[in-house]
């Protein structure tokens, strides 16, 4: 136990000590979006499961087809499949196979690509709604909303189905595979998955404006609605969950959402919403408690249609698409530190023979999540995922559930968090 706890001070150690090397060696210019050399009329923008040997791989679709970056949008090379075509929806399979990467268009259909958007075939089989707005892959089966609804497919794209029942609206805006299930954002609101991904039931409570463009998560409690007039983030501290607006944001057009993990160093989970012309926001919090910043330091161009987060490295890129192109910054200093909380506390971490106890202690009832995490940011293993009320807390965590190592665990109520390194050695 003595060799464990001196490990796990160590580790300490090294992570706070690469922490102020990477935030003292930043200059100013790196704390802002710059303007890559890319597409303009970016409508979609998804991020690679692997890197190129320089960088991310970086898809962007536009109004002019599909472009591909191999080093993290400092070079685009466009793709002649998609000549004179809108692209406007961009979906990847799960790590598993990460070759793998899908495109919706305008009037095209779904094309697909198994060797990382080298090559690309069209699979519209059974897709009779073309003008694809919408991709997400929810278990096995991959996702399609169209102007004509909601389409399903099991394998990989070859052949299609309509998933219509209980909407009340076919216009399919936006697709989110959350920890909640799988949501359809439409212009009557939000739909959620039931039935075995078969059908759909209604998800409006406490909604207000059922204009739904955009819907992005992070997790069951860090998931927010992009409408017509502002955002809505679900709000589960009541016995009646419901969405709730951001009362303080100025009524304005919500294009797109993406969540941004604060991992691994107990930066708080968030969510950044493009804006129709007020650039980027940054939503932290949860339900009636989220709040909203601007993130435009260097942003020139305000009417954001795309957004996308690397999740894969604590030091890579966000990625912005706008009218008049494609915008980055480093990810890592997205969330200023000074909304860092500190209330939620891990304690009495320890291991024993057959597995761990993890103990916490809640302020107030809150629904929490205990994530562990691998030393390069990977999520690991989600460990607890329920409401809980205020006092001590403990888990037994069986030792199979992980093998051993050094992991990043996390205990996350709403957007406090605090986390603690732990070495599990059998």
């Amino acid at each position: 136990m003595l060799i464990e706890k001196l490990i796990m001070k160590t580790w300490r150690f090294f992570f706070r000590l690469l922490a102020c090397f990477v935030f003292v060696g930043i200059t100013p210019l790196s704390a802002q979006w710059i303007k890559t050399n890319g597409p303009d009329s970016v409508l979609a923008l998804t991020i690679g499961r692997v890197q190129a040997a320089n960088g991310l791989v970086v898809y962007a679709g536009t109004r002019n087809g599909l472009y591909l970056s191999l080093d993290s949008g400092a070079s685009w090379t466009s793709n002649n499949v998609f000549t004179h075509m809108v692209v406007q929806a961009l979906a990847l399979t799960d790590p598993s196979h990460p070759g793998i990467v899908f495109a919706g268009t305008q009037g095209s259909g779904v094309f697909r690509s198994t060797n990382n958007g080298a090559n690309w075939t069209a699979v519209n089989n059974g897709l009779t709604g073309l003008n694809v707005r919408a991709l997400a892959l929810s278990g096995t089966y991959l996702f399609a909303g169209t102007a004509d609804g909601v389409y399903r497919s099991s394998d990989s794209g070859a052949n299609w189905i309509p998933i219509n029942t209980g909407l009340t609206s076919f216009n399919t805006r936006a697709l989110e595979n959350s920890s909640g299930g799988l949501f359809a954002g439409t212009d009557s609101g939000v739909f959620q998955a039931t039935n075995g991904d078969t059908g759909w039931g209604v998800y409006n409570n406490g909604l207000t404006n059922f204009d739904v463009r955009a819907i992005g998560s992070v997790n069951s409690y860090l998931f927010c609605l992009g409408t017509g007039t502002g955002i809505f983030c679900w709000d589960v501290s009541s016995s009646s969950p419901s969405w709730k607006p951001i009362n303080s944001l100025p009524n304005m057009v919500i294009n797109a959402l993406d969540g941004v993990r604060g991992v691994p160093d107990a930066i708080p989970d968030g969510i950044l919403a493009g804006t129709a012309d007020s650039g980027i926001l940054l939503i932290t919090g949860s339900g009636g408690g989220a709040s909203w910043s601007s993130v435009n330091n260097g942003l020139t161009e305000l009417d954001v249609r795309a957004i996308a987060a690397d999740d894969m490295g604590f030091f890579d890129y966000l990625f912005l698409g706008t009218d008049g192109g494609v915008w980055r910054r480093p990810g890592l200093q997205i969330i200023p530190s000074s909304i860092k909380p500190s209330n939620v506390s891990p304690r009495g971490l320890s291991i024993d023979p057959s597995g761990h106890f993890i103990s916490f202690n809640l302020p107030s009832a809150a629904h929490i999540m205990l994530t562990a995490f691998t030393l390069s940011g990977e999520k690991a293993a989600m460990l607890l995922d329920e409401r809980l009320p205020a006092g001590i807390h403990e888990r037994f965590i069986p030792a199979a559930t992980l093998p051993k190592g050094l992991y990043i665990y996390r205990v996350q109520a709403g957007a406090i968090s605090e986390t603690q390194k732990i070495l599990l050695s059998r």
